[in-house]
């Protein structure tokens, strides 16, 4: 059996970290793209800027509040169901806003409909169900999968720039949202797992461990700040490095988020 298990060219954990990565990709990209839409939604409806910013600071706004709902499905549930569902709900949701005809269509899609399906979608998630897969090697992967994050920024906002240059808003809308539900969501149904486990392998593709002490390896494997019991999850909210830490990611998105969606419309009037 461990000889079998050694044999496998490729631990099924890189196919899950790919596809991640991917989510990361074609989701980011997608929300970042905003900005190039401002311009072209004020010259066709009459939109102020602070209008048509109003749905993505709502979206903001709600992201931030279903975010440990969906965390917390994704524990119950687990990663594949959530991930899965979220991302084609996002896609269907961008591909929606190429029918945009009112304000208040544009404010419950962007500012209610795709931040609660992108919650499930989010680094959080995915970088949680990353972490079920690999052990030894978990900072690599993490940090692979938060790498998309910025490829989707770098590669989909220039890509949908020049598809709305090229033809029109509504069809760049509709483009970003077919790239999720045509290469994300099939990619998610086929090689998105919740646990190595129930495919028979361990975390990192390692051989199985000995049946002796199986408590202890694992008891020593968990991390300092790692809770590794149901519903124990509290705990982390009497850890200062936790709340360390979720203040400097609260810090970095409100930041970002404040240049993301008017840096483009700013750059051009100027």
């Amino acid at each position: 059996m461990q000889r079998k298990a050694t044999k496998s060219p490729i631990f099924f954990g890189w196919y899950v970290l790919a596809t991640t990565i991917l989510i990361g990709m074609v989701t980011t990209g997608a929300g970042n793209s905003f900005g190039i839409f401002v311009l072209p939604l004020e010259k066709e409806f009459g939109w102020d800027r602070v209008t048509v910013t109003l749905a993505v600071s709502l979206g903001a706004l709600v992201g931030g509040v279903t975010q440990p709902f969906l965390g917390h499905a994704l524990d119950v549930l687990g990663g594949r169901k959530v991930i899965l569902v979220s991302l084609t709900v996002y896609g269907l949701a961008i591909v929606l806003l190429s029918l945009t005809f009112h304000l208040l269509f544009l404010v419950f899609i962007l500012g209610f409909v795709s931040p609660f399906a992108l919650s499930g979608t989010s680094l959080t998630n995915t970088s949680a169900l990353v972490a079920i897969w690999f052990r030894r090697m978990r900072a690599t992967a993490v940090g692979f999968n938060s790498a998309g994050i910025s490829l989707g920024g770098l590669l989909l906002v220039p890509f949908a720039m020049y598809i709305l240059q090229a033809t029109s808003w509504r069809i760049a809308w509709a483009a970003l949202g077919l790239i999720i539900l045509v290469l994300a969501v099939p990619m998610a149904y086929l090689f998105l797992r919740d646990d190595p486990a129930k495919l028979g392998l361990q975390p990192d593709g390692d051989a199985a461990p000995p049946e002796q002490s199986t408590d202890e390896s694992s008891s020593r494997d968990l991390g300092p700040l790692e809770i590794n019991e149901p519903g124990m999850w509290a705990r982390s909210l009497r850890s200062w490095p936790m709340w360390q830490m979720s203040g400097s990611y609260a810090i970095c998105g409100f930041t970002t988020f404040i240049l993301s969606v008017p840096f483009v419309p700013y750059a051009i009037d100027q």
